[in-house]
């Protein structure tokens, strides 16, 4: 597909900020993780770091009672996104552990259908990751 018709999409479909958050992630390889799948975890730490800026996590089995932060060598200010799909069961839940802040001072919540995909962007601020933007359950683009 050409890129300039995947930006045309993104800019049509999404709000400004997961618009670029989803153009850097589909067109300009941010670095990203391969996906982990949790399937015994009730704790997590996504690890953010310069090599690391896109963790892709799947949740299954168990719902996470503490997903935590922590960000490595980054720099006040950068940018990092992640993603998070709910498995064919569905209804998983999250509760923030340390190392985050969220935008507005209430913790997001994540889309608890099957399959849902949910898409965050957040700043280095402090040593946390504040979050700033969520496009959430994200269907498949059919083209």
């Amino acid at each position: 597909m050409d890129r300039q018709v995947l930006v045309n999409i993104f800019e049509n479909v999404f709000q400004p900020t997961v618009n670029q958050a989803l153009i850097e992630w589909f067109l300009n390889g941010l670095q990203a993780q391969a996906e982990v799948t949790l399937t015994d975890e009730t704790t997590y730490v996504v690890a953010f770091n310069s090599d690391n800026r896109f963790p892709k996590l799947i949740l299954g089995a168990e719902n996470l009672t503490s997903l935590t932060a922590t960000v490595g060598d980054l720099n006040e200010g950068d940018e990092v996104y992640f993603r998070i799909t709910q498995d064919g069961t569905g209804a998983r839940t999250i509760a923030w552990g340390g190392g985050w802040e969220a935008a507005g001072g209430t913790d997001p919540t994540v889309t608890a259908s099957t399959d849902a995909v949910d898409v965050f962007k957040g700043v280095v601020h402090g040593g946390k990751v504040l979050l700033v933007a969520l496009a959430q359950n994200i269907a498949e683009l059919t083209i």
